[in-house]
């Protein structure tokens, strides 16, 4: 029950931003049975952030862009699942979808990089806030060339490109009736990301 409450403690003085962690400190935190394996948490710019649990939509999206680059891109591409990404010592965070050359991540002994990612796509519903200022400026400082928010509220797509310093100086939305013509040459189209308007009424 201590042990929990100092969990509890700790979670709550970063999301403040009293506490400032950076990567080593948080497999520490692993390490040390402070923070339970079972509990996912995010290290962005120096504050820990517990992940919200993937609720069903999220979990069909995710699902059909996996399946989607994994039909139909090369086999020169490595299509990564809701995995770290090291920004920097400070920021470790964790997209739903990042796609990289097999050859820049094979052989890696350390999580793949910013620089190496070809494509990160976060998938928000409650998370937009989060994934859009919090998350989408650290891609742009670490350098990540294009990002993608599958906004499911909204049900539509943003795509960022052409970073510089902490933000994307180009921005599209795509809304579901429309094809995304992703930097891969394959056209997607976006409607296919959401469940019905019927099935969420379920």
């Amino acid at each position: 029950m201590l042990l929990a409450q100092k969990k509890n403690d700790m979670l709550t003085a970063t999301s403040t931003g009293r506490l400032a962690f950076t990567v080593d400190d948080l497999h520490k935190l692993y390490e040390t049975g402070i923070i339970d394996d079972d509990i996912r948490v995010e290290l962005l710019n120096g504050e820990l952030y517990p992940m919200s649990p993937i609720n069903y939509p999220h979990a069909h999206c995710v699902n059909v862009l996996t399946n989607f680059f994994t039909r139909n891109s090369s086999e020169d591409y490595w299509i990564v699942v809701q995995n770290p990404i090291y920004l920097n010592q400070k920021s470790l965070p964790e997209p739903d979808v990042a796609i990289y050359l097999q050859k820049d991540i094979q052989n890696r002994d350390y999580h793949p990089t910013a620089d190496i990612a070809q494509l990160v796509i976060e998938v928000a519903d409650s998370t937009y806030k989060k994934d859009r200022e919090k998350k989408l400026p650290l891609y742009a400082e670490g350098g990540v060339i294009e990002v993608w928010i599958v906004n499911l509220t909204e049900r539509r797509v943003e795509v960022y490109t052409q970073p510089s310093d902490n933000q994307y100086t180009k921005s599209v939305i795509y809304d579901e009736d429309q094809t995304l013509p992703s930097s891969f040459d394959l056209p997607l189209e976006v409607k296919t990301l959401f469940l019905s308007e019927e099935s969420l009424r379920m």
